[in-house]
């Protein structure tokens, strides 16, 4: 019965067990065998350093030759036994002597030790994330002990501790509060640890402590532990909240201060709540819309919001979620029945618990009034477009459909009709070959290398012909991420080099908003400016000065004044000091801002008077009006240069092309070709060049004109004069253009119409000579931080007295028929780049045009 008994404690023991005789194993319980992977009887008659680790079997080997000579060895120790897979186990191992079946035998117990070992590291884990945090906390921490007797002794501080007491752990161990800090200070601190001690419960309080030779305040928390139902220690942290009672003094004057910059904002703004009845306004909308704030207060804002169904307004409100802002264009009416356009920034508020909205108003009649002029201009601009022949697309580059103007399939023979609204009516055109060229430049305009996308190819016309199109475009709108969305451009065709100008780019409006991200700078200052009482974050993109700088010094603005507008500002200053001016100013100056360069302010300035009328403060808004002012110089500009583009291609291009109907004309009535004739048709060929090249001419300068404030950038040299040396060749096949040398790999300073440069530098050297067959030499020089290039022909030369004048606007030879813009076309942009240009004599005979160009290192 005992035996039974005890078989079944061993068979269901937790532990593993197994008996040894003579070094094998001749009985294993289950858990031992669940433990290492074996079935029942695989490890019956095995050796047992089979299930021991190798790193362990010589110690197990040395413990039993020890115990069979008699010698001390320990009966628990720790090794590790290798299963069945070959993992190893941690376990415990207990050994012992005794009887089995007659035989002397080692009765082995081993318990897994992998829980154990686990809650020890986790322990001691715990343990060094708990001293991590002691000594990282950014709070001062310390520990108090109790003694049997009550005695309160500081045990530990942490480094914030001792670097607000100036007191290190060492100093402090075991000394009462009084020991370490003195009567007065250390009485106190210790009437507090013993309220917590009596308590026996955390205890929260606030307290004055004079550290260092600086009064601060603190809240402070004490936590009792608690060991076999004594407490033996207190844990203490104390966090200073000196900003904070500061904060709170300062609480009513930042109110004060944020319901004058309300009251006085240059925008309107209203508050209202969930249902859209007006809670406040400021002054600015009483203004506007001519009601006083008591007949506003109460209303509803669909009172005055005239361009939006009410319905929708509610819509608008109930999906916004607290804090985001919804801009919405409408239009407001005024209490005499005006109505202006405005555009609204509607931010969603929780305001103790109840939902408020506020609005932002803009009125932007102006605003109106000037896309209004911009679109006249456009669609003045499409007239001359169309009269022009030019071909024009419009790309939406997510979905890839594209708009066709008549222009565009006329060119190639197609009615619009003919010409589906997608991407594949362009590309299916495209010569085979031309394709990896269009593609190229159009992936270096994707990824911003060039400003334009502009590439000559050929396209396949109506009746299988191939024709050469001159494409030119650009990327107008892009994502959020930077990914391209719509592309707009023309088709030239200059097989006949038909000239048509630009589109102009629409210009944007860039509204601040009134939220977190407002752009305007708030500020309020003393009447005297000796103070700086308040001012937003936006005062850094205004003025160039951070927040901290506005405070130290409220005048530390006034170094990026610009120096001509600084004497007004100054003046201004001073009369608001010495109450010359007790009302309002508006004024605007410039400001050489340090990142954004020269910018454009308007400031609304207002005095903020107490009771008794007398100028407290000095409240201002300052705005960047940037955008406005240059809008205003960029659009004169554009209609002037248009204006001369225009009596370029309709004076000089009409004259030519009349030129050629005539000549047709004089052919068409003679029956055949005889010597006459000949000369007419070679002059009907000629007149044809003059209108291709004048049109050229005219684009470039019509670039020129419009980008008057585009500054060199680096361009290879090689690129753009091999293209043009090879362009000539294959337009002009009687003349030999010769190029003296391999072109050198630099590049100089200069813009996308370098290529126009040496394009009439070598059309000029074609055009005026008067050889059968023109010869043109070019070669290039490095020097230093210039390179020269060197255009010879053997026409007819310049004489010394036209040669300081030959690069004039409209200057001609006496026998030239041409404009003479080609060479004043030279002139102007070599000039632009920093170069210089002149001509010279040619050895025996001829010309030679000389450019030097900077090098874009130097």
């Amino acid at each position: 019965m005992a035996v039974s008994i005890y078989e079944t404690i061993v068979e269901e023991s937790d532990d593993g067990i197994f008996v040894a005789q003579d070094g094998e194993i001749v009985y294993t319980n289950p858990q031992l065998r669940n433990l290492t992977g074996y079935m029942k009887g695989e490890l019956d008659g095995v050796p047992k350093t089979q299930i021991i680790a190798p790193d362990d079997k010589d110690r197990v080997a040395a413990y039993h030759q020890s115990r069979l000579a008699g010698e001390p060895v320990p009966n628990k120790y720790e090794i590790e036994l290798e299963t069945k897979d070959g993992d190893r186990l941690p376990v415990e191992i207990s050994v012992s002597d005794g009887e089995y079946e007659d035989g002397r035998a080692a009765y082995v117990i081993c318990r897994d030790t992998r829980d154990r070992k686990e809650r020890e590291a986790d322990l001691l884990e715990l343990a060094r994330e708990y001293e991590s945090v002691f000594q990282a906390s950014e709070d001062p921490l310390f520990v108090l002990s109790v003694d049997d007797d009550e005695t309160i002794r500081f045990q530990r501080f942490n480094e914030r501790e001792e670097e607000f007491t100036g007191k290190s752990t060492e100093e402090i161990r075991g000394k009462t509060p009084v020991e370490v800090f003195g009567e007065d200070l250390g009485s106190t601190l210790e009437a507090n640890y013993q309220q917590c001690l009596d308590r026996g419960e955390p205890t929260t309080y606030e307290e004055q402590l004079q550290l260092s030779g600086e009064r601060t305040y603190w809240q402070t928390k004490l936590t009792p532990v608690t060991t076999d139902g004594e407490i033996t220690r207190i844990i203490g942290i104390g966090r200073e909240i000196t900003e904070l009672k500061e904060q709170q003094h300062e609480l009513e004057q930042s109110r004060q201060r944020l319901q004058a910059l309300f009251d006085r904002a240059p925008d309107s703004i209203i508050v209202h709540d969930k249902t859209g009845d007006i809670l406040d306004v400021n002054e600015q909308t009483t203004d506007s819309l001519g009601y006083t704030q008591k007949e506003l207060i109460g209303q509803n804002v669909t009172d005055i919001e005239v361009g939006v169904d009410p319905a929708d307004l509610e819509e608008y409100w109930t999906e916004l979620l607290p804090g985001e802002t919804l801009k919405i264009s409408s239009k407001h009416e005024s209490q005499d029945g005006t109505q202006f356009p405005v555009e609204v920034w509607v931010t969603k508020l929780e305001v103790d618990d109840e939902t408020q909205y506020l609005a932002l108003t803009r009125d932007i009649t102006e605003q109106v009034e000037q896309r209004r002029e911009i679109k006249g201009l456009n669609e003045r601009l499409k007239l001359a477009v169309e009269g022009a022949g030019v071909g024009v697309w419009d790309w939406n580059m997510q979905t890839d459909r594209v708009e066709f103007n008549e222009q565009w399939a006329e060119m190639l023979g197609h009615s619009l009709d003919d010409i589906e609204p997608d991407i594949d009516s362009w590309k299916g055109r495209v010569h085979p070959d031309d394709l990896a060229v269009v593609k190229t430049e159009l992936n270096a305009h994707r990824d911003g290398e060039v400003e334009y996308f502009d590439c000559e190819h050929r396209m396949r016309t109506v009746d299988g012909e191939w024709k050469w199109i001159r494409t030119l475009g650009r990327i107008v709108d892009r994502d959020a991420q930077g990914e391209p969305r719509r592309a707009v451009g023309i088709h030239i065709d200059v097989d006949e080099q038909k000239q048509r100008e630009k589109e102009l780019q629409t210009l944007r409006q860039r509204f601040e908003q009134f939220s977190k991200n407002v752009q305007d700078a708030f500020f309020l200052v003393s009447a005297d400016y000796s103070e700086t009482l308040y001012v937003n974050d936006a005062v850094e993109h205004i003025y160039g000065i951070t927040p901290e700088e506005a405070y130290a010094d409220p005048e530390s603005w006034l170094q990026y004044v610009h120096p001509d507008d600084k004497g007004d500002v100054v003046a201004a200053m001073e009369d608001f000091k010495n109450g010359a001016i007790n009302g309002s100013l508006a004024q605007q100056e410039r400001i050489q801002h340090p990142t954004r360069g020269l910018r454009w302010i308007q400031t609304e300035i207002n005095v903020v008077t107490d009771d008794d009328n007398t100028v407290e403060k000095i409240a201002g808004v300052s705005s960047d009006v940037t955008d406005n002012k240059q809008y205003e110089q960029r659009l004169e500009t554009q209609r002037n240069n248009l204006d001369i583009l225009n009596q370029v291609v309709r004076h000089d291009i009409r004259n030519d092309l009349q030129l050629i109907q005539a000549y047709t004309e004089l052919l068409a009535e003679n029956n055949s070709f005889d010597d006459t004739n000949q000369m007419y048709l070679s002059k009907v060929q000629n007149a044809a060049t003059n209108a291709v090249d004048l049109t050229t001419t005219a684009r470039d300068l019509a670039k020129v004109m419009l980008q008057a404030d585009t500054e060199p950038k680096s361009m290879p040299l090689a690129k753009a004069l091999e293209g043009q040396i090879n362009r000539i060749r294959s337009g002009h096949q009687n003349a030999v253009v010769t190029l003296k040398g391999t072109l050198p790999s630099v590049d100089v300073r200069a813009d996308d119409l370098l290529d126009a440069v040496f394009r009439n530098l070598l059309k000029n050297a074609i055009q005026h000579n008067d050889k059968p067959v023109p010869e043109i030499t070019v070669d290039t020089t490095v020097e230093d931080e210039i390179v020269r290039i060197r255009v010879a022909d053997n026409g007819p030369g310049v004489s010394d007295s036209l040669q300081g004048e030959i690069f004039s606007r409209g200057s001609q030879g006496l026998e030239s028929d041409g404009t003479g813009i080609g060479l004043h076309l030279v002139k102007t942009l070599v000039e632009r780049y920093g170069g210089s240009v002149w001509v010279e004599d040619n050895d025996p005979e001829g010309a030679v045009f000389c450019i030097e160009l900077q090098l874009a290192n130097y």
